[in-house]
């Protein structure tokens, strides 16, 4: 990036070199980069008094004579050409060139500031000094390669080693490695996020392995041995180093996670090798070695397409295929390969293994990865971004390629195939690749979701969330979780079902609430706009409107509430960025009941509720007929956490379940929430008659209904006046409490 001073400043500078003040440029090679500095900033700021010696270094560190008259002439003027002195400092570097003093062994002579550029990050020669002593190290390693064709493994070991070096002279503020790394690490230290992530990539890849070959019409590689071989090294150059040879385009590529920046935590403190341990750990071996193995897969199983694919278009065949698709394999998977063809295959390969495994660059990610760095820089080193959306790219890249299997794109592809057929008869074929790629996987997405939802009842779907509060009591009695299929007895969540879940849901909405064609096709494309908004940031600012909703609320009832409510957020964050996530599992797990977290009641409900045994001092959690809702077991709750639950399938159950398919589902709202009556009765008896009372109207209201509903009068009903039935008896079970416990009126 070119840098250009103030001009007040340059005017100032240049007045200085007029008069001579300033040190000649011959002589200021005789100065350290610090001593330049000094005399820049006596005429300058000390940022612009840096980036002026950074040209400088530049200039100096070159034997083209342009360069320094070229410095000379930008930062002062004509003069110092006119003197001659322009032609001494080339003499001078050549000088220093010969003799080896522009290099970091020789700290009176390193040239700081151009380091610092090159690098990224200040050091002094000292510090230059190690990094010149990996670098050498380096040069010797990268003289070996692999079997593949790759640098060793001790090589990349060796660079890791480097990075981490230069990481920790520059460390992270530990208020951002708290937040942004251990934060996060803390949300994912589970065994149930890398299983999900593992099925999700296990969708993605049957699909994208369809996709390639109908897209290509090439069915088979040639060199199938050598793509295991890459996928074994790859595995053992992550493991040693961190980097990731299937995805990776560069050197200067960054080493991302689920495609997500990672906050690196070299350096000393106790806060960094939390960091450092957080990063190993979850980043690093339970999220994303799954992805590196993934990655590879994919990689090798485009390029080895690709290269065999090229091969046959030489007209080769047997041997001489095998061996001419070899050769470009083995070039495709260099860092920079030596020839087109392999550059062509590289590019794809890298393509399709970011897309396989959701770490791609996309509209969708982009969009969400834009609103998170606008809260990050506004917070600073609080990352504030991190905090509210934690991992956006592979879950925006979820829902995209969702919509892209889903069929949206489609029409546009197909009115513009004629288009892309005439550029590729003019030797142009991206535009014909790319309306055939997107046509196939359109194809591909909802013959797939046809298909699957074909295996299930429409009663057997559930959807987006519910947004009343019945329909959320209904979810409860059901004992289900939203957008969720039940197979075999449980409620499993669709995020299982990876890029597949968009048409999915498309299909289900279909068949469950389209009644006509037409209807039908309307309900297909509802059903996949709703997984569209589950793209990160759309629904987080919808949470955060939500939050100072509430909070504001609760702050307009006084001053103990408004800091109660406060506690309570800052307590919940606490706890879901400092206790690790698989702890909250075990106390789940060891518990045989789930349990109210009222943090109204009490503040320290959602800390005591990710505490094993700590958790059975909060009262269960019953249903509206006074249910204890059971926990699904340790085993359950470690693999799979909430997203999968024991269906409940009681005969009053499914009688408000098919109530609901007609539309005619009776009002079963929380009393505690929705009545007046009820919560001024909680003020008049106090908390333990209270929960007394509720305890007797649900069991009112439960017996009462389960008997009504088996007699012939109700069985004759239709099913609007079935529903009207169960509403007059919840009615008359809350009058019958409130009469029981001397509920009175208050007056006006």
């Amino acid at each position: 990036m070119a840098f250009c001073i103030v001009p007040e400043l340059a005017i100032k500078l240049r007045e200085a070199a007029r008069k001579g003040e300033i040190v000649k440029p011959s002589e200021m090679l005789e100065m350290t980069s610090s001593q330049r500095r000094d005399v820049f900033a006596k005429y300058t700021n000390k940022e612009t008094a840096a980036q002026i010696n950074t040209g400088f270094e530049k200039a100096i560190n070159s034997v083209h004579k342009e360069a320094l008259s070229n410095w000379v002439k930008s930062t002062f003027n004509a003069q110092a050409k006119k003197s001659g002195q322009a032609k001494s400092a080339l003499t001078k570097i050549a000088e220093l060139e010969e003799e080896g003093l522009l290099t970091p062994e020789n700290t009176n002579e390193f040239l700081e500031d151009l380091v610092a550029d090159k690098l990224g990050v200040t050091i002094t020669a000292e510090q230059a000094k190690v990094i010149s002593e990996k670098s050498q190290k380096l040069e010797e390693l990268a003289k070996e390669t692999s079997e593949i064709g790759l640098p060793t493994v001790e090589y990349f070991r060796a660079r890791s080693d480097m990075d981490k070096y230069i990481q920790s002279q520059q460390p992270t503020a530990n208020l951002r490695v708290a937040t942004s790394t251990i934060g996060r690490a803390m949300m994912l230290a589970s065994f149930k996020s890398p299983i999900v992530n593992i099925e999700s990539n296990t969708v993605q890849a049957i699909l994208t392995a369809f996709e390639r070959r109908l897209s290509t019409n090439q069915y088979r590689g040639m060199n199938s041995d050598y793509a295991r071989k890459f996928i074994k090294e790859n595995w053992k150059i992550y493991q040693a180093s961190g980097y990731d040879m299937s995805r990776g385009l560069a050197w200067a590529t960054d080493r991302k996670i689920l495609g997500e920046e990672i906050t690196h935590s070299q350096g000393k403190g106790p806060i960094r090798f939390v960091g450092r341990i957080a990063e190993d750990t979850v980043f690093k071996q339970l999220m994303g070695a799954p992805d590196v193995a993934f990655a590879s897969i994919h990689f090798t199983d485009s390029a080895n397409l690709a290269s065999t694919k090229i091969a046959l278009g030489e007209k080769l065949n047997g041997d001489a295929a095998k061996k001419r698709a070899l050769e470009i394999f083995r070039d495709a998977v260099l860092i920079e390969p030596t020839t087109i063809e392999g550059e062509l295959v590289r590019s794809q390969a890298i393509a399709d293994a970011q897309y396989a495994t959701y770490t791609n660059k996309s509209n969708y990610s982009d969009v969400a990865l834009a609103i998170r760095n606008v809260l990050n820089v506004a917070s600073g080193d609080v990352r504030l971004g991190d905090q509210i959306m934690p991992f956006v790219k592979t879950p925006a890249n979820v829902v995209g390629a969702g919509i892209d299997y889903s069929g949206i794109g489609l029409p546009l592809q197909i009115y513009l195939l004629p288009k892309a057929i005439l550029q590729a008869k003019q030797g142009d074929t991206q535009a014909l690749k790319r309306s055939i790629r997107t046509i196939v996987r359109a194809g591909l997405g909802m013959t797939f979701a046809f298909a699957l939802s074909l295996a299930f009842d429409p009663e057997d779907f559930i959807g987006n969330y519910p947004v009343t509060e019945k329909e959320r009591q209904l979810l409860e009695l059901k004992n289900a979780t939203a957008n969720s299929v039940k197979i075999g007895g449980k409620w499993i969540s669709l995020d299982y079902f990876g890029s597949i879940a968009a048409p999915f849901v498309g299909m289900m909405y279909a068949r469950k609430y389209g009644h006509s064609p037409t209807e039908g096709t309307i309900k297909y494309y509802q059903g996949v706009g709703v997984q569209a908004l589950k793209i990160p940031g759309f629904r987080d600012f919808q949470d955060i409107v939500k939050d100072i909703t509430d909070f504001t609320n609760e702050a307009k009832t006084g001053q103990k509430e408004l800091t109660t409510a406060a506690t309570n957020i800052v307590l919940n964050y606490i706890r879901s960025r400092t206790v690790p996530a698989i702890l909250n599992d075990l106390a789940k797990g060891f518990d045989p009941k789930e349990r109210k977290m009222d943090i109204k009641e009490d503040s320290l409900a959602r800390i005591k509720g990710a505490i094993p045994f700590w958790r059975q001092s909060l009262p269960g959690k019953t249903t509206i007929f006074g249910d204890q809702i059971k926990a699904e077991g340790i085993i359950s709750t470690l693999l799979f956490g909430s997203r999968v639950k024991t269906a409940n399938e009681d005969k009053l159950i499914k009688e408000l379940v098919r109530l609901d398919g007609e539309g005619q589902l009776p009002s079963i709202t929380n009393v505690e929430k929705t009545s007046s009556r009820v919560k001024e009765l909680k003020k008049q008896i106090g908390d333990e008659k209270f929960n007394q009372a509720m305890e007797y109207y649900r069991m009112r209201f439960k017996t009462r209904v389960e008997k009504i509903v088996n007699t012939s009068m109700y069985r004759r009903g239709d099913d609007e006046k079935k529903k009207s039935i169960i509403e007059k008896v919840k009615g008359e079970a809350l009058d019958t409490m409130l009469k029981k416990y001397r509920y009175k009126k208050p007056k006006k």
